[in-house]
């Protein structure tokens, strides 16, 4: 089969090198591999760029030395294969720019979201990243983002003109990117589709401490979502987990603690007290305590406007918008004085370990929340309280689609969903979800009455075991690497250092990891062979090959013990110094010490 990888952006390590080693694997069983890269066509802006800290208004001599080591970690994988390489600069005829120019011509403030062009919607689709990048969750451009999503629309434009001619005479088989969301990536294989020939998306697992050393393989991101609701996940959920299914999953969780990784948000455990944070919230010893976790809506709104996201046809939303959910838990908690509801916003809504924007919602959220009844406290990322610290004051945890609904699952905690037609953060069977406005204040009372139960960490470790077992492969031996634990956390002027001496190594520096990276790009390359099948049997995910019965099986009683023993590992680590214990860390002593009972 000839095997054709868009692959544009190779300045993106952690996402090119596993990427090539999946080329090694396929051109190692006797595919013929093409590559497409690019010399610096798109040096207005790219995502390369962006990973490297150089947004759209830096200097043309950052993005200059962005391209020029984008080129040199392009021609260092290349160098080791014998793939086809294609130049997107060679591809580019004299009229293709001319004749992109034309099409943005017609581009406007009111028509930006209808414009397609050759078959692909290009307006929506050149607006992910910028949409992403300013945090913006509404169909309204500001005006100092306008020539941004220009450039990014005549990129978006010229990807689909070139790609036309590249691909109707490469005549590949399969066409494979690293996440198709990306928009020349979206574009690329939205003209693949047109032209007949099937695609395949890859990204780093969802394992935050194996993130780099494993990939994930959709046929589509909508494929990826309803992963969720397959008879592959089916059969995980109502399986016991085995010890090392569960020891996966608890790594995962208590890397998460840690708070080292840059793609989770939240800052570690600070391991202060209970009553510290308490206090600080204004949390009283008697009450019940609800906490709700807010999203950023801007994700989901980038995703659905290039059509990611599925719908769930038999759910609906219980409420029209995260607004309206906010508003209705207030009232609930108005008519419930014995209750303290903790309102979470989400880290990405202000400026972060990882973006140092804030989102226009934040200040709409700011008016909503301003006036609140006394036991309604709303905790602001500039409270600098860990999600793990709020969690340990927690009863009952009110999520709508945050993933941290999951993470504070595993603790035996208690989560409770309003019905929604993306319902995705978790299956429905492992969680109380409700269809309408009235169930949804029963079930949050019957939490609040069946209280901390170990069958919910139960559900979440099995749901743990299909996500992290089952919809991704091993691609690469990671030796352990500290560095994630050296990156700043908390202040935006050492995270504004930190991102400075990145961008300086990535342009400057010798890539010696790289090159040792290299010399070990052939060993191994069985582990990714599922990836392959995947690809090469058009199966919509991995998931569908890595299937529950390939792995450790255990009865109930088993899985039982296992996980008493891992929350006691989990139960040490919240714990930490502190004299007094946390009412969760109460609660699942006490749970362990009723089991042993037994």
């Amino acid at each position: 089969m000839k095997i054709h990888f868009f692959d544009p952006f190779a300045n993106i390590w952690p996402h090119s090198y596993p990427v090539a080693r999946v080329i090694a694997r396929f051109s190692e069983l006797g595919h013929d591999l093409e590559v497409v890269r690019c010399r610096g066509a798109f040096s207005s802006h790219c995502v390369a760029m962006a990973a490297a800290s150089v947004s759209f208004e830096s200097s043309h001599m950052k993005k200059k030395l962005v391209c020029r080591s984008c080129r040199k970690r392009s021609d260092l994988i290349d160098d080791t294969g014998n793939s086809v390489i294609i130049h997107l600069d060679n591809e580019i005829e004299q009229d293709d720019l001319a004749s992109a120019k034309r099409v943005a011509a017609d581009l406007t403030a009111e028509n930006w979201s209808s414009i397609e062009f050759g078959g692909v919607p290009v307006g929506r689709i050149a607006a992910y990243e910028v949409f992403l990048t300013h945090k913006i969750d509404g169909i309204v451009i500001p005006e100092s983002v306008w020539p941004e999503f220009q450039a990014n629309f005549l990129n978006t434009v010229l990807i689909v003109i070139v790609s036309k001619r590249v691909l109707a005479k490469a005549k590949p088989d399969r066409v494979i990117v690293y996440n198709s969301l990306y928009a020349l990536n979206n574009a690329y294989i939205s003209v693949a589709h047109l032209l007949g020939i099937p695609t395949f998306t890859l990204q780093g697992g969802p394992h935050i401490s194996r993130r780099l050393s494993t990939l994930t393989c959709f046929s589509s991101p909508n494929e990826m979502f309803l992963s969720t609701y397959s008879n592959e996940a089916s059969d995980w959920l109502s399986s016991p987990s085995d010890r090392e299914t569960i020891s996966i999953a608890s790594e995962h969780l208590q890397n998460l603690l840690l708070g080292e990784s840059a793609f989770a948000y939240s800052a570690e455990s600070s391991g202060h007290s209970h009553s510290m944070i308490s206090k600080k919230l204004g949390l009283l010893p008697e009450r019940t305590v609800l906490v709700a976790l807010l999203s950023s809506e801007d994700e989901l709104f980038a995703a659905n406007l290039v059509g990611a996201i599925p719908r769930i046809d038999n759910w609906h939303g219980v409420f029209d918008s995260q607004n309206s959910w906010i508003k209705w838990l207030i009232e609930f908690a108005e008519r419930q004085p014995e209750l303290d509801l903790v309102i979470r916003i989400h880290p990405r809504l202000m400026p972060n370990k990882r973006e140092n924007k804030v989102a226009p919602y934040a200040r709409e959220l700011a008016d909503i929340l301003s006036e609140v009844p006394k036991n309604v406290k709303v905790n602001w990322p500039s409270d600098k309280i860990s999600l793990y610290d709020l969690m340990q004051q927690t009863d009952v945890v009110l999520n709508r689609r945050s993933s941290a609904g999951l993470e504070m699952m595993a603790y035996g905690l208690p989560v409770v969903v309003p019905g929604d037609e993306f319902l995705f953060s978790c299956p429905p069977d492992i969680c109380l979800v409700a269809k309408d406005q009235e169930e949804y204040r029963r079930l949050i009372i019957k939490a609040i009455n069946d209280g901390w139960s170990i069958e919910n960490t139960r559900n979440a470790l099995r749901w743990m075991g299909f996500i992290f077992r089952s919809t991704n492969v091993d691609v690469i031996k990671v030796k352990e690497n500290k560095i994630g634990s050296r990156r700043p956390k908390n202040s935006s002027l050492l995270i504004g250092l930190w991102k400075w001496l990145v961008f300086v190594y990535l342009q400057s520096g010798f890539m010696r990891s790289e090159k040792l990276q290299l010399l070990d790009i052939r060993s191994d390359l069985e582990s990714v062979d599922e990836l392959i099948d995947t690809i090469l049997g058009q199966h919509t995910g991995i998931h569908k090959i890595r299937r529950r019965e390939m792995f450790g099986v255990s009865t109930l009683q088993d899985e039982t013990n296992a996980l008493f023993d891992d929350l006691e590992i989990r139960r040490s680590q919240l714990a930490g110094n502190n004299e007094v214990e946390s009412p969760l860390v109460a609660k699942i002593r006490f749970a362990h010490r009723e089991f042993l009972k037994k």
